[in-house]
């Protein structure tokens, strides 16, 4: 059964068009609806790949793939409907960017992928989660205080970077000891 957790991730990948399309058509509930379905996906396989032992290599890679890939469509659409500004978007798809190009590297350079999660990383992309909710909710549901977004909107921010500047350090940091090895 190893399998599931990966399958679980497939059905993440093919959410990401139902949800962008709602977003397109500003369908915002049905979009909160099949968003809070996606994250339920995320947190099922990972669950368990950890409590059954069935994590793959497979699964290491297009787990965050499917949430990277899924928060972009996203941010992109908002910040096309001026939801959130258009430098945001550039700070969300710039760590993304940052991240793969650190792992592109540190392969090209000692024929391994995986750095490894952080706590950090985990709580940006809770938070880029959690402010898409409230973003949804303030679209059609409920009228957030415009405090509550725009503290949500600092603390992606200010996540953004600390998580890309520890996920630089965690990769120099296997640079070096590929280096001290060979």
């Amino acid at each position: 059964m190893e399998w599931l957790p990966n399958t679980i991730t497939a059905i993440r990948f093919l959410l990401i068009v139902p949800v962008g399309y709602g977003l397109v058509l500003e369908e915002y509930v049905l979009t909160l609806t099949l968003f809070i379905l996606a994250g339920i996906t995320d947190a099922l396989d990972g669950y368990l790949a950890r409590r059954f032992n069935w994590v793959t290599h497979c699964g290491a890679l297009i787990d965050p793939l499917a949430d990277k890939v899924l928060l972009i469509v996203v941010y992109s659409i908002f910040a096309q409907q001026n939801i959130v500004p258009l430098w945001l978007l550039f700070v969300v798809v710039g760590r993304d960017i940052a991240i793969v190009s650190g792992t592109l590297v540190l392969y090209c350079l000692t024929n391994h992928f995986f750095v490894g999660s952080s706590l950090e990383g985990k709580l940006c992309t809770f938070t880029q989660i959690l402010f898409a909710v409230v973003l949804l909710f303030d679209q059609d549901i409920l009228q957030m205080p415009l405090l509550v977004v725009e503290s949500l909107q600092v603390l992606v921010v200010m996540l953004c970077l600390i998580s890309v500047l520890g996920y630089a350090c965690r990769v120099i940091v296997k640079l070096r000891a590929h280096q001290e090895i060979n």
